[in-house]
């Protein structure tokens, strides 16, 4: 009854959507993870006032106890489920879906935040623009990419969703409206003088910093690690400007709601190479791709050999598949290296260095692709990992959460050492591909999930999974940020100072824990176990 009351006040209010419907809050209870959490209200906003309504709405009840958590999703494309909650879900992707402005002089794009990845790129690429960091997240939004702070599947530096982010609007949890961007000490003296909520989040974002500046100064700037507010270490330069833009990518939503954004868009060369080897052992493997890095390929796959096994269980066939168990020769693994270099005659040389490499390491070479059959062949080859990871299959699935893992290359033996103990106390199999550039592993288990014994199976390995990752100085965050599934992992490996500063750092913006609840913080497995959905499909 008083959900009811609050959706006729908030429908009467704003000019978006509002809905109690209970398929629709059920269509919605469910993301990429394998979680779900059930909606009380859904609401798909018009413009930025309807969010800022909503908003300050949720925080006056909170102000006289009452806490509704808000919840702000795009496509439903998370993997671990920062885009469902109780309460009331924000989808921004109905009607906050447009290209605002677009400045080609300085390649500048004003966007809003249910703006899918796909149309975004899509619409670039027709005036010779893309954006590099987006291609991750082809299947959600940009207001997700940003929010989970994804990265591209480049091999680039630059690939990462930070770079291209330039300022934001933001709803604060109060309803109050921001701009965010960088500010000289001038003007964060006058923001902290103002007496509004505003005011309140730089002055108190001055003071943290400074008490803390010790412990933030340790954190990693160019770690793979999307969790917590890590960016912090980025908010503040030496001259005392400060911009705030670093802490919201990435925070999931949990310090306040993008409502805009103006980001940087790269020119488009729609010219590339890609030549895909086989190789009979890892050695032969590795010692190619150390001097594939120095010819800055714009991106690398290599695919394990447990992920041809798999994707052949799966009736995936390919001509050089059958050829090597023709004569009964070993497949290690499969490389794809793409070059995108905008001189034809550039690209054609680093594909013919790395030929005769191949060559030289005893590498069999597929396919070059440089014309459009060629470029079908190795198209080919890139289905075998979509084989692999795709099935129709009620019994067994391939959580989402063992992807997007980083190894620096230091400790690969250490970690596949490791690894192999895991496999065989489990008695799984971790099929894998990876970006040897980057070191970000994608793995792809299967796991039965059935019973409740099952998924706790799941969550059991998935323990032991990201203990492994830490112990040899990794991350299980490395291309999004931890979400709901990912947090108990993720707070209990970190080191307690940082938690205790990520939790002060969403006090400031979010005193009442309306923003998102439950994403980035400590939470019990128990909490976890009770979200977990009664069937998944990879499918989805």
């Amino acid at each position: 009854m008083v959900v009811n009351k609050i959706a006729q006040y908030l429908n009467e209010h704003t000019f978006g959507d509002v809905s109690v419907n209970p398929d629709l809050r059920k269509t919605l209870s469910i993301d990429k993870s394998i979680l779900t959490l059930r909606p009380e209200i859904v609401i798909c906003p018009y413009v930025t006032g309807d969010i800022r309504k909503v908003a300050k709405f949720t925080y006056q009840l909170s102000e006289k106890g009452h806490n509704i958590g808000v919840v702000v999703r795009g496509m439903g494309d998370n993997r671990t489920g920062s885009s469902i909650g109780k309460g009331i879900i924000l989808d921004t992707s109905i009607h906050m879906n447009h290209i605002l402005e677009f400045d080609s002089k300085q390649r500048l794009i004003r966007i809003q935040p249910g703006l899918s990845c796909k149309t975004l790129d899509e619409s670039m690429k027709v005036q010779g623009y893309y954006m590099p960091s987006i291609s991750y997240s082809q299947n959600g939004t940009i207001g997700g990419a940003v929010a989970s702070g994804v990265s591209g599947n480049t091999s680039s530096d630059t690939n990462r969703i930070a770079d291209s982010v330039k300022e934001l609007e933001v709803v604060l949890a109060n309803g109050d409206v921001i701009q965010t961007r960088r500010y000289s000490k001038r003007e964060v003296s006058k923001k902290s003088a103002q007496t509004d909520f505003e005011g309140k989040v730089y002055r108190e974002i001055e003071t943290l910093i400074e008490e803390n500046e010790g412990l933030i100064n340790q954190i990693d700037k160019e770690a793979y690690d999307n969790s917590g507010y890590n960016s912090i270490s980025k908010v503040r330069q030496k001259d005392g400007s400060i911009d705030l833009t670093p802490l919201f990518i990435g925070s999931q939503g949990t310090l306040g709601i993008i409502s805009e954004m103006i980001m940087q868009v790269d020119f488009y060369n729609e010219n590339k190479s890609t030549i895909a080897m086989t190789f009979s052992s890892r050695k032969a493997l590795q010692d190619t791709l150390n001097d594939i890095d120095k010819l800055s390929p714009e991106k690398v796959l290599v695919i394990d050999s447990k992920m041809i096994s798999v994707a052949t269980s799966h009736r995936y066939s390919h001509s050089i598949i059958k050829q090597a168990r023709e004569n009964n020769r070993q497949i290690a693994g499969i490389l794809l290296c793409t070059f995108m270099d905008f001189n034809d005659r550039t690209r054609k040389r680093k594909i013919k260095k790395i030929s005769k490499l191949a060559d030289k390491m005893g590498a069999t070479t597929i396919a070059i692709g440089d014309d459009f059959n060629s470029n079908i062949e190795v198209s080919a080859i890139e289905n075998l990992v979509y084989s692999a990871t795709h099935f129709s299959d009620a019994e067994y699935i391939i959580p989402p959460m063992f992807a997007g893992i980083y190894i620096d290359k230091s400790q690969l033996d250490n970690f596949f050492a490791a690894l192999h103990k895991l496999e065989m106390q489990n008695d799984i199999n971790m099929p894998y591909c990876f970006d040897p550039i980057q070191g970000i592993f994608n793995f792809y288990p299967q796991f039965k999930y059935r019973t409740v014994q099952d998924k706790r199976r799941i969550l059991a390995v998935y323990d032991m999974f990201c203990g492994l990752v830490n112990s040899c100085g990794g991350s299980i965050t490395a291309i999004a940020a931890e979400g709901r599934l990912q947090s108990p992992f993720i707070m209990r490996d970190m080191n307690s100072e940082l938690v205790k500063l990520y939790s002060k750092i969403r006090d400031i913006f979010d005193p009442y824990k309306t923003l998102n609840s439950g994403v980035k913080q400590l939470s019990e497995m128990r909490d976890i176990i009770a979200m977990l959905r009664q069937s998944y499909s990879n499918e989805r």
